[in-house]
């Protein structure tokens, strides 16, 4: 317990967090000290309990690199993924597995990812046309994506529909290897989100540190490389990607929030 007040006085100490309301400060107040600890002393089954309509959710896209040498030397045959084949039960364990730290939160894959012709596309890179609508970032699946999570209860969400008029590649039966894994997260409010956030970069080799405060400690010293933010896939993550998309994968990796609900208004955002 006193572990994670620790990590939120971090938190609130950077300005991540702002301090927040408990009720007043009259002794044998019922709300006077409540803490925010409820989801991590939360046993099995109360998590179970989890109410849909009483968490917070945000929706993170894990960028993967898919390993084309093989392709590109002329040992192998371009790779493709039939997504109404791939487990995406055993793809949400994964994530679970890879990113366990922090407050507890429920964590629900879409049962679809986005491939690097989408990306390609929206980049300008595959043909003189205009580009689509959409940014690099895709970000436009996590809306959607948040928006049929609302509405669903499984660990799995089906998107096909929300998400058949981004795609560039429409085959999704027959699609290039994932480089995008957008997923939700619920977490019991605003703070436990942001919180789990900072404590999933660790899994991947970066500083627990918000990006901006990282950027700004990095340039104080000197050192401007933007590949300070580029995380690292365990090995061990790599491979149960591989075996999940039929596809081997190079170690770089991002974590990007790609939309969440809105959040309480006292924190101005």
């Amino acid at each position: 317990m006193g572990k994670r007040l620790d990590w939120q006085l971090s938190a609130k100490s950077i300005g991540l967090f702002r301090p927040r309301r408990t009720g007043p400060s009259v002794p044998g107040h019922p709300r006077q000290g409540r803490r925010r600890q409820d989801a991590i002393c939360l046993s099995t089954c109360q998590r179970a309990k989890f109410v849909m309509s009483n968490v917070f959710r945000a929706v993170f896209g894990l960028w993967v690199a898919p390993d084309f040498t093989s392709v590109m030397t002329g040992k192998a045959k371009p790779p493709h993924v039939n997504h109404s084949k791939v487990d995406f039960g055993d793809l949400a364990k994964a994530l679970r597995e890879l990113f366990a730290y922090g407050p507890h939160v429920r964590i629900r894959v879409a049962n679809d990812t986005v491939d690097q012709v989408t990306v390609q596309h929206r980049n300008g890179e595959l043909s003189r046309a205009r580009p689509p609508a959409g940014s690099i970032r895709c970000d436009d699946f996590g809306r959607a994506l948040l928006k049929s999570a609302t509405s669903q209860e499984g660990d799995v969400v089906d998107v096909h529909r929300a998400w058949q008029p981004l795609h560039s590649y429409a085959d999704r039966n027959f699609a290039p290897p994932p480089v995008l894994i957008p997923f939700v997260i619920e977490a019991a409010d605003f703070e436990d989100a942001m919180i789990w956030h900072a404590s999933a970069k660790p899994s991947l080799g970066l500083p627990f540190l918000p990006d901006a405060l990282q950027e700004s400690l990095l340039q104080s010293r000197g050192n401007t490389d933007s590949t300070n933010f580029e995380g690292q896939l365990p090995k061990a993550s790599r491979e149960r990607m591989g075996r999940i998309f039929g596809c081997e994968y190079l170690p770089y990796a991002l974590l990007d929030r790609l939309a969440m609900d809105a959040p309480p208004k006292e924190y101005g955002l």
